[in-house]
């Protein structure tokens, strides 16, 4: 499928349709949840607000040790952009080793760590992980 294909799907058409009038705030997007966390309750009233109001605190170190730790959206697009390039590398040099510590660090960032350590080292086992 090219992107010409993917976008004149009925399915993503049907999104942009949605998306479209709550990015310029026509239909309100009003969003909230109570953080357990931290204790707090987030909100926003339209999609760009919810950009303007991220905040997910992370810390995690990248594969050749050098610890990342942030909490704005800006912190998280430049280690998830480093996290990505890594994945891709590792895939395309078929270094296992190096994507399995590329996806523990995606996954400590997301901190789910803890629930998916286990399954994702499952995988090192099976057949062609090198």
């Amino acid at each position: 499928m090219n992107r010409e294909n993917y976008l004149g799907s009925p399915e993503v058409q049907s999104f942009i349709e949605w998306v479209l009038p709550r990015i310029s705030c026509e239909i309100p997007f009003n969003h909230r949840y109570r953080d357990n966390r931290r204790g707090n309750e987030w909100n926003c009233h339209s999609i760009y607000n919810a950009y303007e109001n991220y905040h997910w605190p992370f810390v995690c170190s990248l594969p050749d040790g050098v610890e990342c730790r942030g909490s704005s959206f800006e912190e998280s697009h430049v280690l998830l952009a480093s996290l990505a390039q890594g994945l891709r590398n590792s895939l395309a040099e078929g270094d296992g080793q190096r994507l399995l510590q590329y996806c523990l660090s995606l996954l400590k960032w997301g901190g789910v760590q803890r629930s998916n350590y286990q399954r994702l080292c499952q995988h090192r086992t099976k057949p062609g992980y090198h």
